[in-house]
């Protein structure tokens, strides 16, 4: 069976509660342009496609690639994630031993109680 992953209200593609699993996704699953991807553990989530904003939430030991972001990818309450992309700009928020290799337009706004977050290349351009 597929992990769940859908589309829900606002046109918003959904992948969540993913567990010990892969999930890719091309250009044709993001009509609106959003991805969210929420409650994940010990996953790789590929979302290779031009997104308009992209919204990670409270995911552990996960390995998130993302295709190029036309606003902000933001990063909630994550821990241990492994985030690659692309974007005008990144926000993190309240995450913990994660790694980020970004191409943004400016430096990564990081929030909250966020600790051992390791920031790649983020002027990538």
């Amino acid at each position: 069976p597929l992990p769940p992953a859908g589309v829900v209200d606002g046109g918003e593609v959904d992948v969540q509660g993913v567990c010990r699993a892969t999930v890719a996704r091309g250009e044709a699953a993001f009509p609106s342009g959003v991805l969210r991807v929420a409650d994940c553990h010990d996953a790789v989530v590929y979302a290779l496609a031009p997104l308009d904003h992209a919204c990670i939430v409270a995911c552990s030991d996960c390995t998130i690639v993302l295709g190029a972001v036309g606003r902000c990818v933001r990063l909630e309450r994550c821990e241990r994630v492994t985030l690659v992309a692309a974007a005008r700009r990144a926000v993190v928020d309240s995450c913990h031993d994660c790694t980020l290799s970004l191409g943004v337009n400016g430096r990564p706004l990081v929030l909250g109680s966020s600790r051992g977050v390791v920031l790649g290349p983020h002027c990538a351009g």
